[in-house]
């Protein structure tokens, strides 16, 4: 159901952002029309289509209610849980299919228009309660050494530890958003910080520059400004702050800003990067590493029973590709 996928622009003067490096998939959604015959979907779209999904709605959802109880006592074992899984998928793509690729070009184009109309992001205390503001000791337990709340990079499967693979994913970081090139005294923004993993990683690798996260949770702004002062790095300062209001840094303050999964959470794309364009200083860089969906785009809302990931998780955003024309960032770097 998802893909990650990392983007930069560059600000050039003051001037529109710019795009700086790409994959070419800009045209992602008039390519995927022009080879697709009209009314019928791409065949490594279609996972899975049980025939079990004509049951009544009424039934299956008091059947999934029932299972996710049983789930959370640990009841449940992993093949049906994955089993399961394929089922809810091939329901949500079933419905994103419908009409083939016309349909969904038509459906993307109204979720550009409804989200431009937006503000930058809703609801964000519902993030807080369902995850951020949880007890920090609760992560401590479930995530790596790093606390890498986001993707990591495995390359050995067999292998590599989790904590190998968090340490991999943030100097893929550093090279993408191209950190080496930065002159000393530099200052670096961590925009949706999550537990510090990548401003932690960043403040020990590069001590001659300035960092600055920005959360939206207390607790982690705690926690990050601890581990700090355990590891005496005195180039860090943590914000806490909801990125749909606030606006406490000057123009022109940083010369990049990295935000890691932070931008699946975001309606408002073009506010979102007029604030982020401002902050930047001229021929400053923004990197973004997004959470995104191959070929549909939705909003996470609960629809019914079946939609468990969004009431664990957070309402938040599936981006494809093809948004990037609609919102003035030009290519996509994959």
């Amino acid at each position: 159901m998802g893909a990650t996928c990392a983007f930069f622009f560059q600000a050039a003067g003051r001037s529109k952002p710019q795009a700086a490096m790409g994959c070419g998939a800009r045209s992602f959604m008039n390519t995927m029309a022009q080879n697709q015959p009209k009314g019928e979907s791409s065949e490594d779209d279609k996972p899975f289509s049980p025939p079990s999904l004509s049951l009544c709605s009424a039934l299956l959802d008091r059947f999934l209610k029932v299972g996710f109880a049983l789930m959370d006592k640990g009841l449940v074992p992993d093949f049906l849980i994955r089993f399961a899984s394929r089922l809810l998928l091939g329901q949500t793509l079933a419905g994103h299919r419908k009409g083939g690729s016309e349909a969904q070009a038509d459906a993307l184009n109204a979720m550009v228009k409804q989200l431009k109309l937006m503000p930058i992001a809703i609801k964000t205390a519902d993030a807080n309660e369902q995850h951020y503001e949880v007890p920090t000791e609760y992560f401590l337990r479930c995530l790596g050494p790093n606390l890498k709340y986001s993707c990591c990079l495995y390359e050995d499967l067999k292998r590599d530890t989790l904590g190998e693979a968090e340490e991999r994913m943030l100097s893929l970081y550093c090279d993408r958003a191209d950190l080496a090139d930065l002159k000393p005294g530099s200052t670096v923004l961590d925009l949706g910080c999550g537990w510090g993993s990548l401003s932690l990683y960043l403040a020990k690798r590069y001590p001659q520059h300035n960092f600055v996260s920005l959360s939206n949770s207390k607790t982690q702004r705690e926690f990050i400004e601890g581990r700090a002062e355990e590891r005496n790095l005195g180039n860090l300062r943590v914000h806490t702050g909801d990125i749909a209001e606030f606006d406490g840094f000057g123009e022109g303050t940083f010369h990049r800003i990295l935000s890691i999964e932070m931008f699946e959470h975001m309606k408002n794309y073009e506010l979102l990067l007029e604030k982020l364009y401002r902050w930047l200083k001229p021929k400053g860089k923004l990197f973004v590493h997004i959470f995104t969906h191959m070929r549909h785009t939705y909003h996470y809302e609960v629809q019914s029973e079946s939609d468990w990931m969004t009431k664990v998780g957070t309402i938040s955003l599936s981006l494809p590709f093809s948004l990037t024309h609609s919102f003035s960032v030009r290519d996509w770097a994959c």
